[in-house]
Protein backbone atom coordinates (compact mmCIF):
# COMPACT_ATOMS: atom_id res chain seq x y z
CA UNK A 1 0.00 0.00 0.00
CA UNK A 2 1.40 3.22 -1.11
CA UNK A 3 1.45 6.36 1.08
CA UNK A 4 -1.94 8.25 0.12
CA UNK A 5 -3.58 4.66 1.25
CA UNK A 6 -2.07 4.19 4.52
CA UNK A 7 -2.73 8.12 5.65
CA UNK A 8 -6.26 7.62 3.97
CA UNK A 9 -6.61 4.28 5.85
CA UNK A 10 -5.33 5.94 9.31
CA UNK A 11 -8.00 9.21 8.80
CA UNK A 12 -10.91 6.40 8.21
CA UNK A 13 -10.68 5.12 10.87
CA UNK A 14 -9.87 7.94 13.23
CA UNK A 15 -12.91 9.54 11.50
CA UNK A 16 -15.21 6.13 11.99
CA UNK A 17 -13.77 5.75 15.73
CA UNK A 18 -14.95 9.53 16.12
CA UNK A 19 -18.44 9.31 14.84
CA UNK A 20 -19.58 5.86 16.60
CA UNK A 21 -18.34 7.90 19.89
CA UNK A 22 -19.72 10.44 19.35
CA UNK A 23 -23.25 8.75 18.36
CA UNK A 24 -22.74 6.62 21.38
CA UNK A 25 -22.86 8.83 23.41
CA UNK A 26 -26.17 10.67 23.07
CA UNK A 27 -27.93 9.21 19.89
CA UNK A 28 -30.53 12.03 20.92
CA UNK A 29 -28.85 14.82 20.64
CA UNK A 30 -29.12 16.76 16.66
CA UNK A 31 -25.65 17.40 17.09
CA UNK A 32 -23.94 14.27 17.90
CA UNK A 33 -25.90 12.76 15.15
CA UNK A 34 -25.35 15.27 12.32
CA UNK A 35 -21.48 15.23 13.46
CA UNK A 36 -21.85 11.53 13.32
CA UNK A 37 -23.39 11.17 10.01
CA UNK A 38 -20.04 13.77 8.83
CA UNK A 39 -17.89 11.55 10.83
CA UNK A 40 -18.93 8.34 8.98
CA UNK A 41 -19.09 9.84 5.32
CA UNK A 42 -15.49 10.44 6.08
CA UNK A 43 -14.82 7.64 7.42
CA UNK A 44 -16.41 5.59 4.06
CA UNK A 45 -14.68 7.42 1.73
CA UNK A 46 -11.16 7.32 3.29
CA UNK A 47 -11.41 3.70 3.69
CA UNK A 48 -12.51 2.90 0.43
CA UNK A 49 -9.41 5.42 -0.72
CA UNK A 50 -6.83 3.62 0.92
CA UNK A 51 -8.18 0.04 -0.65
CA UNK A 52 -8.77 1.89 -4.14
CA UNK A 53 -4.72 3.44 -4.01
CA UNK A 54 -3.64 -0.57 -3.05
CA UNK A 55 -5.31 -2.18 -6.18
CA UNK A 56 -3.29 -3.80 -8.66
CA UNK A 57 -5.42 -4.24 -11.66
CA UNK A 58 -7.65 -2.03 -13.43
CA UNK A 59 -10.66 -3.55 -13.11
CA UNK A 60 -10.37 -3.83 -9.48
CA UNK A 61 -9.27 0.03 -8.74
CA UNK A 62 -12.30 0.99 -11.12
CA UNK A 63 -14.77 -0.69 -9.02
CA UNK A 64 -13.20 0.06 -5.62
CA UNK A 65 -13.26 4.00 -7.14
CA UNK A 66 -16.47 3.95 -7.49
CA UNK A 67 -17.50 2.53 -3.99
CA UNK A 68 -15.21 5.46 -2.78
CA UNK A 69 -17.68 7.83 -4.74
CA UNK A 70 -20.92 6.55 -2.26
CA UNK A 71 -20.11 8.26 0.35
CA UNK A 72 -17.99 10.70 -1.74
CA UNK A 73 -21.69 12.25 -2.87
CA UNK A 74 -22.48 12.26 0.45
CA UNK A 75 -20.25 14.28 2.30
CA UNK A 76 -20.08 17.98 1.17
CA UNK A 77 -23.81 17.24 2.13
CA UNK A 78 -23.35 15.61 5.87
CA UNK A 79 -20.76 18.96 6.31
CA UNK A 80 -23.67 21.34 6.12
CA UNK A 81 -26.20 19.23 7.86
CA UNK A 82 -23.57 19.10 10.86
CA UNK A 83 -22.54 22.76 10.48
CA UNK A 84 -26.35 23.77 10.23
CA UNK A 85 -26.82 22.09 13.21
CA UNK A 86 -24.11 23.44 15.59
CA UNK A 87 -25.26 26.51 14.26
CA UNK A 88 -28.63 26.21 15.37
CA UNK A 89 -30.14 26.75 11.68
CA UNK A 90 -33.97 26.68 11.81
CA UNK A 91 -33.56 25.87 8.18
CA UNK A 92 -32.26 22.78 8.42
CA UNK A 93 -35.21 20.92 8.41
CA UNK A 94 -36.44 22.76 4.87
CA UNK A 95 -33.19 21.91 3.68
CA UNK A 96 -33.24 17.76 4.75
CA UNK A 97 -34.63 16.35 1.42
CA UNK A 98 -32.07 18.57 -0.44
CA UNK A 99 -29.63 16.97 2.00
CA UNK A 100 -30.48 13.37 1.00
CA UNK A 101 -32.40 14.11 -2.50
CA UNK A 102 -28.86 15.48 -4.75
CA UNK A 103 -26.27 13.00 -3.10
CA UNK A 104 -28.87 10.38 -3.85
CA UNK A 105 -29.64 11.16 -7.41
CA UNK A 106 -25.44 10.62 -8.06
CA UNK A 107 -25.10 7.50 -6.30
CA UNK A 108 -28.09 5.88 -9.00
CA UNK A 109 -26.11 7.11 -11.30
CA UNK A 110 -22.83 5.85 -9.67
CA UNK A 111 -21.95 2.85 -11.59
CA UNK A 112 -22.39 4.20 -15.06
CA UNK A 113 -19.91 5.82 -17.51
CA UNK A 114 -22.01 9.32 -16.42
CA UNK A 115 -19.92 9.59 -12.90
CA UNK A 116 -16.30 7.93 -13.47
CA UNK A 117 -15.60 6.84 -17.29
CA UNK A 118 -12.37 5.24 -16.55
CA UNK A 119 -9.35 5.28 -14.51
CA UNK A 120 -6.22 5.90 -16.58
CA UNK A 121 -2.60 6.76 -15.27
CA UNK A 122 -1.69 9.97 -14.39
CA UNK A 123 1.46 10.95 -12.03
CA UNK A 124 2.79 8.28 -9.79
CA UNK A 125 -0.99 6.67 -9.85
CA UNK A 126 -1.80 3.98 -11.92
CA UNK A 127 -5.70 4.01 -11.81
CA UNK A 128 -6.62 7.65 -11.39
CA UNK A 129 -10.62 8.34 -12.11
CA UNK A 130 -11.60 10.18 -15.37
CA UNK A 131 -14.91 12.25 -14.72
CA UNK A 132 -17.80 11.69 -16.78
CA UNK A 133 -21.15 14.15 -17.45
CA UNK A 134 -22.22 13.89 -14.41
CA UNK A 135 -19.21 14.42 -12.12
CA UNK A 136 -18.70 18.06 -13.42
CA UNK A 137 -22.07 18.96 -12.17
CA UNK A 138 -21.36 17.15 -8.81
CA UNK A 139 -18.07 18.79 -8.61
CA UNK A 140 -19.52 22.37 -9.54
CA UNK A 141 -22.01 21.39 -6.43
CA UNK A 142 -19.20 20.32 -4.20
CA UNK A 143 -17.88 23.57 -5.03
CA UNK A 144 -20.87 25.60 -4.07
CA UNK A 145 -21.93 23.74 -0.94
CA UNK A 146 -18.38 23.69 1.01
CA UNK A 147 -17.96 27.59 0.64
CA UNK A 148 -21.92 28.15 1.91
CA UNK A 149 -20.87 25.57 4.85
CA UNK A 150 -18.25 28.08 5.66
CA UNK A 151 -19.60 30.81 4.92
CA UNK A 152 -22.68 30.08 8.07
CA UNK A 153 -19.56 29.09 10.00
CA UNK A 154 -17.91 32.28 10.00
CA UNK A 155 -20.70 34.35 9.74
CA UNK A 156 -21.84 32.69 13.05
CA UNK A 157 -18.05 32.61 14.83
CA UNK A 158 -17.91 36.39 13.73
CA UNK A 159 -21.01 37.03 16.48
CA UNK A 160 -20.12 34.71 18.82
CA UNK A 161 -18.92 35.32 22.28
CA UNK A 162 -17.10 32.99 25.03
CA UNK A 163 -16.67 29.10 24.65
CA UNK A 164 -19.53 29.20 22.14
CA UNK A 165 -17.03 31.15 19.98
CA UNK A 166 -14.17 29.29 20.74
CA UNK A 167 -15.91 25.96 19.72
CA UNK A 168 -17.01 27.95 16.18
CA UNK A 169 -13.45 28.69 15.49
CA UNK A 170 -12.11 25.23 16.63
CA UNK A 171 -14.39 23.65 14.22
CA UNK A 172 -14.11 25.94 11.36
CA UNK A 173 -10.16 25.79 11.23
CA UNK A 174 -9.89 22.08 11.84
CA UNK A 175 -12.78 21.69 8.67
CA UNK A 176 -10.93 24.07 6.54
CA UNK A 177 -7.76 22.61 6.47
CA UNK A 178 -9.41 18.62 6.45
CA UNK A 179 -11.15 19.75 3.37
CA UNK A 180 -8.33 21.77 1.95
CA UNK A 181 -6.40 18.72 2.19
CA UNK A 182 -9.14 16.60 0.58
CA UNK A 183 -10.45 18.44 -2.08
CA UNK A 184 -6.91 18.42 -3.72
CA UNK A 185 -8.17 15.15 -5.24
CA UNK A 186 -10.07 17.49 -7.69
CA UNK A 187 -6.86 19.00 -9.20
CA UNK A 188 -5.73 15.55 -11.26
CA UNK A 189 -9.43 14.75 -11.93
CA UNK A 190 -9.14 17.93 -14.15
CA UNK A 191 -5.12 17.38 -14.97
CA UNK A 192 -4.23 20.28 -13.24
Amino acid sequence: MNYFGIVSLFNGLLALSAGLYVLLKNRRNPLYVSFSGFAVSVALWAIFYSIWQSQTSKTAAFFFMRLLMIPCYYLPFTFLWFVQTLIEDERRTKYLALLIGVPTFFLLFNFSALTVRDVLPKLSFPYWPEPGLLMHIYAAIFFVVIPYSFYLLFKEWSKATGMRRWQLRWVTITSLFAWMGGSTNWFLWYDI
